[in-house]
């Protein structure tokens, strides 16, 4: 895009922001606005704009006087903003896409930016390359959505009406503490010291806009892979690729800071398969990380997005069940054991099948180290195994037992 037609749309844009702030907009306003465009579109060599804004202009012949509010004429102006988007950014996803046994892991970007018609268009486009995405037009609500959706990136506009999107991404930063979360930054002003101050804030790149698509992609999916190494090298367990037991602390800072601010328990789950030192003895130890595996997939793909599942050693794994009391937990725990209960594997020609053991503990107020819940949980898993293992026991009713 040219000097002349990038100043054009930045004269449209600073002019529809303009509107967003004012509580009625005359019909001679809006009209001088779609005549503008009308007149220097075909100059500059945009001519399919023009064309575009003088059936606009010719539609707002029929309501002469009328007084429009700012949602009224987003609306309004609709196709004539969506026809630059499309222009600007371009479809990516005939160039660049996952496969689809990416999909059940496919990454989540959370992206911020008040400008809702911008966010509508780049949610379209990301999907269509596999990616889920959470946008946010109100920054405000953005570390909110931090906590809920657990992103894998992070994207934010610098310039937005009443906020400082650096500011955001200073508070984001201090939310997302130890963990790598790569964030971007986007921006029309590619002024250095803009520059200087997002990378200063905490910025892992900064992208100009307008921006071709198939490179913000692509330099979206280097950081994603870059934070996949690294926790892989850190905090994720070779053989099951859960995470490992370096991440708890962190894990339950994270959980304990969403209790406090939602003032909603959540729970945790000791999970420890039963007699799985026979399984190795009888079958192999190929056989036994084959039922690792197996187990670790069940828990990754049979619990919530924001679940998380953690070996915790040898054969015992846990669980992180946000938002979740204990009567809930015990339901999602049993549709797992029934469920790994069917499974059937093979060793030595012979088949067998596995369960497991599990104790919960349902997290409901502040003050207590991990350590304390994870004894407790652990007291209720002793307990199941002494009862005949293949059972769930919650740490309430051993307490009611004393």
């Amino acid at each position: 895009m040219d000097k002349y037609k990038e100043h054009f749309w930045r004269n449209i844009r600073a002019k529809l922001e303009q509107w967003e702030q004012e509580e009625a907009i005359t019909y001679e306003d809006v009209y001088r606005f779609f005549h503008n465009i009308v007149g220097t579109a075909a100059v500059i060599g945009m001519e399919e704009l023009g064309k575009r804004a003088c059936r606009l202009m010719k539609r707002l012949e029929a309501e002469n006087g009328k007084l429009w509010t700012p949602a009224e004429l987003k609306e309004h102006v609709y196709e004539l903003m969506h026809w630059y988007y499309d222009e600007t950014y371009r479809d990516v996803s005939t160039h660049f896409s996952f496969s689809s046994a990416d999909a059940d892991e496919a990454p989540l970007i959370l992206f911020v930016d008040d400008d809702a018609l911008f966010l509508m268009y780049m949610k379209e486009q990301i999907e269509k390359v596999g990616w889920q995405i959470v946008t946010v037009a109100q920054p405000e609500k953005a570390v909110t959505q931090l906590y809920e959706v657990n992103p894998d990136c992070v994207v934010i506009a610098v310039h937005m009406n009443g906020t400082d999107g650096l500011t955001v991404l200073k508070e984001l930063k201090a939310a997302l503490d130890q963990q790598f979360v790569p964030t971007v930054v986007i921006s029309a002003d590619d002024r250095e010291e803009v520059r200087l101050q997002s990378y200063a804030s905490g910025a892992d790149d900064f992208i100009v806009k307008p921006f071709a698509l198939l490179e913000f992609i692509i330099r979206v999916h280097r950081l994603l892979e870059r934070k996949k190494q690294l926790e892989g090298l850190l905090l994720v367990d070779e053989l099951t690729r859960l995470y490992n037991r370096k991440y708890l602390p962190e894990a339950y800072r994270q959980f304990e800071s969403e209790r406090e601010r939602l003032g909603e328990p959540y729970c945790i789950a000791l999970l420890d398969l039963d007699h799985f030192k026979q399984v190795n003895d009888q079958y192999g130890h190929l056989v036994g990380d084959e039922v690792l595996r197996e187990f670790a997939a069940l828990l990754r793909h049979g619990t919530r997005p924001n679940d998380l599942a953690f070996r915790f050693g040898g054969e015992e794994f846990l669980l992180f069940l946000p938002k979740t009391m204990q009567h809930d937990a015990f339901e999602v725990i049993e549709r797992l054991r029934n469920q790994f209960r069917s499974r059937s594997f093979s060793g030595g020609g012979t088949a067998f099948r596995c369960t497991f053991s599990c104790g919960i503990v349902e997290v409901n107020e502040g003050g207590a180290p991990l350590e304390y819940w994870l004894e407790r949980a652990d007291g209720a898993l002793y307990a199941a195994k002494n009862g005949g293992r293949d059972r769930t026991v919650a740490a309430e009713k051993i307490d009611d037992m004393r």
